[in-house]
């Protein structure tokens, strides 16, 4: 009972900021602010080769990529965490990614200060640096959600996707540290279990579904494989072309989520991979003029994305978009407050690109969610 009315406490921010959804993108009255931060520092430090990611790319090629601007320092996300504060209130989550994001000094700093505000924080690692001494600290920090990389259990397969040795081994050793260490702390960190699909390693989701897919706390997120690195090499190995087989995976997740096993799609998305698969080898995806078009749907429909009313992205040269897709907003560096880019006309102007896309993104920050889906999701943490 301590535990629900916990959560009921917890989450009625963001429960207020659904009804505000509701009035924002229903009438002509807008009133919503963020439910989420993004930031993305692809220039931080990473220990992964991932050879769908341009970081890991470029480590594996021993060319560190080259940025306009340096790691942010503390004083610019403690900027931004305050600003977060500011424009939205209670019911915001700060999300941090890109490179590693435990080799940045300042994390445990900004978990405490994301704290102290009543905002929730989360980052995503890849678990090579989840050791029992950054576990204990990560759980005591009071984090709110943690993210793991893991694209298949076996190392055999993930270890094509993420080419470190003994990498497999680490991250679930490191999954395990952090469910053993909550529950003997009692405290209330969620696990999100991040697996990109591709040709590769497609049909081993199912195995980490039945692995940790009823473990109290944590959900496993499958995620399509985008060409961030816009690389014909790695398109060709990765994209799914076995087109019946991943049917047949579908189908399974689709079982497994019926069967209460926490899966972060409902079933409208899951079919919807099939057709960004699809869709991508009916269109000449590999042809290397078209490697970076993006995937128009063909069902004629919307996606009905509201990603405008609920998320910023802020990028490691400090550019703010609404969609990672889309043109940014503004910059941090110019002078504005995200509440002042928020509300810019910059802002309503993209909000009603965004209404009207019909692109196949499949981000999982993207998907349409009914609430009552949110709401299992959030009491299963």
């Amino acid at each position: 009972m301590k535990d629900i009315l916990y959560k009921v406490k917890h989450g009625f921010p963001y429960l207020i900021k659904e009804f505000k959804d509701l009035v924002s993108t229903r009438t002509p009255l807008f009133i919503l602010t963020p439910q989420s931060i993004n930031i993305s520092l692809t220039n931080l430090t990473c220990n992964g080769r991932c050879i769908m990611c341009p970081t890991g790319i470029a480590n594996t090629s021993g060319k560190k990529e080259k940025h306009s601007t340096p790691i942010w320092p503390a004083e610019t996300f403690v900027r931004i965490v305050r600003e977060g504060k500011e424009l939205s209130g209670m019911g915001l989550l700060v999300s941090f990614s890109g490179g590693e994001p435990m080799f940045y000094k300042p994390l445990y700093y900004l978990i405490q200060l994301s704290r102290d505000l009543g905002i929730d924080f989360s980052f995503t690692t890849n678990g090579y640096q989840l050791n029992e001494i950054n576990v204990k600290k990560i759980v005591n920090s009071g984090l709110f959600n943690i993210g793991i990389s893991l694209e298949a259990i076996d190392p055999d397969i993930n270890e094509i996707l993420r080419p470190v040795k003994n990498g497999t081994k680490k991250t679930i050793q490191g999954i395990e540290r952090l469910l053993l260490e909550r529950e003997s702390k009692k405290f209330r960190i969620s696990i999100n279990i991040k697996c990109t699909l591709t040709q590769v390693n497609f049909h081993a989701i199912i195995d980490i579904v039945k692995r940790y897919g009823k473990t109290k706390g944590v959900i496993i997120t499958p995620q399509p494989f985008n060409n961030w690195a816009g690389d014909l090499e790695v398109a060709n190995k990765l994209w799914i072309k076995d087109i019946e087989g991943f049917k047949k995976t579908i189908t399974q997740l689709i079982a497994l989520k019926r069967k209460g096993y926490s899966i972060n799609a409902d079933e409208k998305t899951l079919w919807s991979f099939v057709s960004y698969f699809e869709s991508g080898l009916q269109n000449g995806f590999f042809k290397p003029n078209l490697l970076n078009k993006k995937i128009k749907r063909e069902d004629g429909l919307k996606n009905r994305c509201k990603i405008g009313c609920t998320t910023l992205f802020i990028d490691f040269s400090g550019n703010v978009k609404m969609c990672p897709f889309m043109k940014p907003i503004g910059n941090i560096n110019n002078g504005l407050t995200l509440k002042q880019l928020w509300k810019s006309d910059a802002a309503h102007k993209i909000r009603k690109i965004i209404r009207n896309c019909d692109l196949y993104c499949n981000l999982s920050c993207t998907r349409e969610k009914s609430l009552l889906d949110k709401i299992i999701l959030y009491l299963r943490r």
